[in-house]
Parts: structure tokens; C-alpha cells; sequence
């Protein structure tokens, strides 16, 4: 089963390099992700909170103007989100998910200073669970897939861009628990555009 999935990162990566190789048409802008977060589940265990766990995130973006001032932005993101689990004492289970998303964002123009513009950010993630993967081994009994809500804001550049993001995931991950273990992430995204039309 976990090896099937891998199929999920091939598509993946796929998608990732077309969106890529594509041109670039008039109002459109496309380019790389890179991203950093922290992320943990919703909820508590045993009357304790889940830790935070850091996480990476790379992809590509491809995003088009609808108006002067609103765009909307289709990306293909391959991503590790987690969890710390309270085990014995001290110490604690670390379980990394890797997963291939694909957001779909609408960003509004905010403020206009100079070079520099503030967006806001909504949107929606869908992913595909690639494996789970803790201090004992492959987890297992997992959801394949999850959606969910983000919001943010952005702080853009011709050069760059860095967004600040929130994801709330709208699924629990382990189907037999009573308790909420929904992902709940927190980002900060970095792209680099790599072409950009007005014309």
C-alpha cells in the first residue's frame, strides 16, 4: 500500500516541472516554493496538547490575474507535516506525514508601498497521504487524504515573495480515534518567480 502511493509523489513531481517548463502567458506568473513550518495535530492526548513539529515544503506555483488587484493561484507542493506525541517521561514520538498537495489560493491586493505590496490570502489544500512515518516505523490506518482551509497573508516583491500561512486540516487523520487529531500547520512559504507577463 505504501509503496503504491509513492505514485502520488511521482505525480507530483511531475506536476511540479510542468508548471515549470510552461510559458508564461499575459497576467500570469509562475515560479518556485520553498517553505518552513511548524505543525501539530488539533486536540490533546491524555490531557496533554500535541507538540509542535517542524516541516519543509517545496513545490511550484502558477498563479493568474483576475482583476488589477485579485489573482488566483493553482501550486503543486510536496510537504511533511507531524506531530510530537507524549510517550513515556520525557520523552517523545515523532511522526512525520509526507504528503502532496495541491492549493488553490485567491490573494487580494491589501497595501501598495513603494515596491513592495501586502496581500491577503484564503484558500483550499487538498493532499494525498504519500506514507506516515514515526520512531517505530511506517504508521499505518491512516486517511489517504485530507483537505484543507488556509489563510494568510503575503509580503511581495518583483524579486520574491514570503507568505505567512495557516492550514487547518478538515479530516481526522486516524479514523478509529475519539480524539480530534486533525493537522494544523503553520508556514512561512518563500517563491521566486520565474517569469512574469503583463502584456
Amino acid at each position: 500500500m505504501i509503496i503504491n502511493r509513492f505514485r502520488y509523489l511521482r505525480r507530483a513531481s511531475l506536476l511540479i516541472m510542468i508548471l515549470l517548463s510552461v510559458n508564461a502567458q499575459a497576467g500570469q506568473e509562475r515560479g518556485l516554493l520553498l517553505g518552513v513550518g511548524m505543525s501539530r495535530f488539533t486536540g490533546s492526548l491524555n490531557g496533554e496538547a500535541y507538540r509542535l513539529m517542524p516541516g519543509i515544503s517545496l513545490g511550484a506555483y502558477m498563479a493568474t490575474s483576475i482583476t488589477e488587484k485579485t489573482s488566483i493561484k493553482f501550486e503543486v507542493l510536496v510537504m511533511n507535516k507531524g506531530v510530537q506525541i507524549s510517550s513515556v517521561g520525557e520523552l517523545y514520538l515523532h511522526n512525520a506525514l509526507i504528503y502532496a498537495g495541491a492549493p488553490i489560493r485567491i490573494t487580494s491586493t491589501l497595501f501598495d508601498v513603494g515596491p513592495f505590496i501586502l496581500e491577503g490570502e484564503i484558500g483550499t489544500m487538498p493532499s494525498l497521504l504519500i506514507f506516515g512515518i514515526n520512531d517505530v516505523g511506517f504508521m499505518e490506518n491512516i486517511h489517504a487524504w485530507d483537505i484543507g482551509l488556509l489563510a494568510g497573508i503575503s509580503l511581495n516583491h518583483s524579486a520574491a515573495r514570503v507568505s505567512f500561512q495557516f492550514d487547518q486540516g478538515l479530516r481526522k487523520l486516524l479514523p478509529s480515534e475519539a480524539v480530534d487529531n486533525r493537522n494544523r500547520t503553520y508556514s512561512v512559504i518563500f517563491a521566486l518567480p520565474l517569469k512574469w507577463s503583463k502584456e
